[in-house]
């Protein structure tokens, strides 16, 4: 029942993120930039939000009911406000407080009720059912009959969001309390964070995120730039194709080489992936971009199945959802945060150009800095985990 959760739940989020980008341009122009930093500052606070009122109450289904109940109408309202800029940006932060929330509950409890590897083989029926949206929404953009003025990016959120009400009746074996009856305080969470070398790791996560968060936000725009929606799903879709086979491997790799190999392989997927993008903007249709997508499994779940591990081998059962909710608030909050602005500023600058679809956005031209810049961050950061204290991997 566990699996079919992920799955159901994967199909409104695949929906979201794949949309997201394109929807928010063509909208709005360069104010998108101000959908996405709302975004932007409410996901980690979902993290954190979860992950203390799950470590604080000791519950997580109730939460989760909760969570799915708001999620549904906010990522409904997202993509179904038109030109309405201030009511994209609070239904923007709302989704995506949810959207993590939800995540970090889910997260709790495969994590306390099968352990790493059985979570990691569980966590692979999302990334299925994130696949199953893309070759829907593929199909549905390019050669379904809707496809011809009706269908748009905006009409595939709203049809994401619906997914989460089926999500309500797949709940049962979600357990209602937490196994954990330490005592809590959240401010133990922080004092490990900045005892022995754990900081660290929140500092590489900043300058991770930096760079990686331009993926959900900017490359989606290009992609529609470069050759229509179909480019933005079939490149989703090719995304998750070594996603599933890498899960049933991390914790195989973490036992034996140790959690860092996994966040060493994330970067260097970025530095591969993000160089090649870079280059095609400079000579267009020369680079295999789409192609290089299929390396998106190992470059943003190496980071985050690896970050998962590492804290939960570093931090004691009741603490885990409050450090896992500060790791979040330095990478995805204070680095993607700090990419979104930079790079939407970048892009504000320059000319705009109308897509295929006659949706507008900025000529590709314009998308090389960002992305050999998010290249060399990548590339950074590759070696500096030698720094980061290497914790015994828990089973």
């Amino acid at each position: 029942m566990n699996v079919a959760l992920l799955f159901v739940y994967f199909l409104g989020l695949g929906s979201y993120v794949a949309s997201l980008s394109a929807f928010g341009l063509a909208a709005f122009g360069p104010d998108a930039r101000w959908v996405f930093l709302a975004g932007q500052v409410a996901y980690p606070l979902g993290y954190v939000l979860g992950g203390y009122l799950s470590d604080r109450t000791r519950r997580i289904r109730p939460l989760l009911v909760i969570g799915l109940l708001v999620l549904i109408p906010a990522q409904y309202t997202l993509f179904d406000s038109g030109q309405d800029l201030g009511a994209a940006i609070v239904a923007s932060a709302v989704s995506r407080l949810c959207l993590a929330g939800n995540l970090q509950l889910i997260g709790t409890a495969l994590l306390e009720s099968a352990g790493s590897d059985p979570f990691a083989r569980m966590r692979s029926a999302g990334t299925i059912g994130f696949g199953v949206v893309q070759a829907l929404l593929l199909f549905l953009a390019d050669f379904s009959p809707v496809s011809v003025g009706t269908w748009d990016f905006g009409n595939a959120g709203k049809a994401g969001a619906l997914a989460y009400a089926v999500c309500l009746l797949l709940l049962a074996h979600i357990p209602i309390q937490r196994h954990s009856r330490e005592h809590f305080e959240f401010a133990a969470a922080l004092r490990l964070w900045i005892s022995d070398s754990r900081w660290r790791l929140l500092a590489l996560a900043f300058v991770f995120y930096f760079g990686f968060q331009l993926v959900e936000n900017y490359l989606g725009a290009y992609l529609n730039q470069r050759g229509g929606r179909s480019q933005v799903y079939g490149a989703w879709l090719l995304a998750v194709a070594l996603e599933v086979p890498f899960l049933f491997w991390t914790a195989r790799l973490a036992r034996k080489f140790g959690v860092h190999i996994l966040f060493r392989i994330a970067a260097a997927m970025g530095v591969i992936r993000f160089t090649t993008v870079a280059l095609d903007t400079l000579y267009p249709g020369t680079m295999p971009v789409l192609t290089s997508q299929v390396l998106h499994g190992m470059h943003f779940m190496g980071f985050y199945i690896g970050a998962i591990y590492w804290i939960r081998s570093s931090f004691p059962d009741h603490l885990y959802g409050s450090a896992f909710g500060t790791f979040q608030i330095a990478g995805n909050a204070l680095g993607g945060i700090s990419g979104n602005l930079i790079y939407g500023w970048l892009l504000s600058r320059a000319p705009v150009l109308l897509d295929i679809h006659g949706d507008a956005g900025p000529e590709p031209l314009a998308f090389f800095p960002v992305f050999a810049s998010a290249a060399l961050l990548q590339a950074l950061i590759l070696p500096l985990f030698m720094l980061v204290r290497q914790p015994r991997f828990r089973e």
